[in-house]
């Protein structure tokens, strides 16, 4: 009867505030173009028509669970928005299943679940990807179960090295940024559960890497291409970190990041609750899962680190225990305090109240906004001559291939002017000859990809021009 009524909590505010979401969602599709979100919509929608041999999928190909689910959605779906709906769910569920892991009230769940929701509106561009596939949101799936399956004491040693073996195997095969944010602590865990079972302790690795294997091989079989991690050099690219050059990079790189408030502010405030942790932590001395949560608040750390050596933007589709560990936190102290459950639910929906009263009308003008530019994007492109086979840069390709309320035949072309099927299906191209960007008498460029090469474009030959919104529609005279 409780798992029924916490089932029931969870799920009731979610499609009863599905506006919230719809803001994520039109912010999205709508006011940007965010393709590498529709790429498990149309991998599922791929193999429930016309298959999926020809994708080429990225390193975190997101298989398990993201691609998964998306193929079960996909025939329950009426439309693109229902999909994107029923899927946001699944990860509207993590921040609260999660909770429960580091001593928080199962009962509290849904209202970290609804804090998490409620973030992602106040910044669908950052924290909104977090309900999106594709982007990072299985860790705290894999982490869920992986603690989930650990912390069963009745559980043989045999029976849990084979369960870690699959868990992890389809880990490294969908979300390697799980091991990353992770380990800090899984690693202890696992190492206390067999510290009496050395030859299982060390063949573990072995049969992860084995069964990440035969994942990759079984998508070869079935026709897809996966770019593999070690593609991106992790070695080389620690060796170049840590010379003075390196340093210097880095450090640039912190001090432009620096810059975004919204970084900053989340940043700061993990730092303040973590020295809490450390300066009283005799205070929590009856929280049974303290080293956990400690060993956890170095994740973020770990995070950076990797983001710093690969040069890559503080983005918080990598850094979501980031604005995790400050909420979970605050629940806890309320927990810690010995608030009654009510008082803390009244004050939450208090709470509640005052946000849709200020907010509301600022998330009808962003849904609006975002409804207007994708039908202003469509109505643009069809007055073109869909018929002429388009180069294109990468954003437009995966996001007309959804949208357009007719056929297309765009085929992404780098700006170099040679194929590119990043995350794409080659299948699409198989009745359009794909040949340099020259040989091409229209394209298809989003305005950053126009104004970098766009010397490159004049001397191509693409003398007209056309705005579409946020794309250029490029022709040769």
């Amino acid at each position: 009867m409780k798992d029924i009524r916490l089932t029931f909590f969870y799920v009731v505010p979610y499609f009863f505030m599905q506006n919230i979401f719809e803001v994520i969602y039109e912010y999205h599709f709508g006011i940007v173009t965010n393709s590498d979100a529709l790429y498990p919509y149309l991998f599922a929608k791929d193999l429930w028509t016309i298959g999926i041999a020809g994708w080429n999928v990225p390193p975190s190909t997101s298989f398990f669970p993201d691609i998964v689910l998306s193929i079960l959605v996909y025939p329950l779906a009426s439309s693109t928005f229902r999909f994107y709906l029923i899927l946001g769910l699944f990860f509207y569920l993590l921040p609260g299943l999660l909770s429960s892991k580091f001593g928080l009230y199962k009962s509290l769940g849904p209202l970290v679940s609804f804090v998490f929701l409620l973030l992602a509106a106040e910044f669908p561009s950052t924290i909104g990807q977090f309900y999106l596939p594709g982007f990072h949101t299985s860790v705290f799936y894999l982490f869920f179960l992986s603690l989930s399956i650990l912390d069963k004491k009745e559980i043989s040693s045999t029976k849990l090295s084979v369960y870690l073996i699959l868990l992890f195997s389809f880990a490294f095969a969908s979300e390697q940024l799980f091991f990353v944010q992770t380990a800090t602590v899984l690693i202890p865990i696992y190492i206390q559960r067999f510290k009496k079972n050395t030859k299982l302790l060390a063949f573990i690795p072995l049969g992860i890497c084995l069964g990440t294997f035969a994942l990759f091989k079984l998508c070869e079989f079935f026709g897809l291409g996966v770019t593999s991690v070690l593609q991106f050099s992790p070695f080389s690219n620690i060796m170049n970190a840590i010379n003075l050059e390196g340093l210097e990079r880095i450090w640039n790189l912190w001090k432009q990041e620096w810059i975004q408030t919204e970084f900053r502010f989340w940043f700061i405030l993990y730092l303040i609750l973590f020295s809490i942790l450390i300066i009283f932590r005799r205070s929590f001395s009856e929280w049974k899962e303290y080293n956990r949560f400690v060993l956890l608040c170095l994740s973020p750390i770990v995070t950076l680190f990797l983001l710093s050596i690969y040069s890559l933007s503080f983005n918080q589709r990598y850094l979501y225990f980031l604005i995790w560990i400050p909420v979970f936190f605050s629940f806890f102290i309320l927990q810690a305090l010995r608030f009654k459950k009510s008082t803390i639910v009244l004050v939450f929906l208090l709470f509640c109240i005052g946000y849709f009263w200020s907010f509301k009308e600022s998330q009808k003008i962003l849904i609006q906004k975002g409804k207007l530019k994708r039908e202003g994007r469509m109505s643009c492109f069809s007055t073109w001559d869909l018929n002429a086979e388009i180069a294109s840069s990468y954003w437009p390709v995966k996001y007309l291939k959804v949208f357009s309320p007719v056929p297309v035949r765009i085929v992404p072309v780098s700006e170099s002017g040679i194929y590119h099927h990043w995350i794409h299906n080659r299948t699409w191209d198989s009745k359009v000859f794909q040949k340099p960007l020259s040989e091409y008498q229209f394209a298809l460029v989003d305005v950053p990809t126009f104004h970098q090469y766009e010397s490159i474009f004049t001397s191509l030959g693409f003398s007209s021009q056309r705005d579409c919104l946020d794309w250029k529609i490029l022709q040769k005279q």
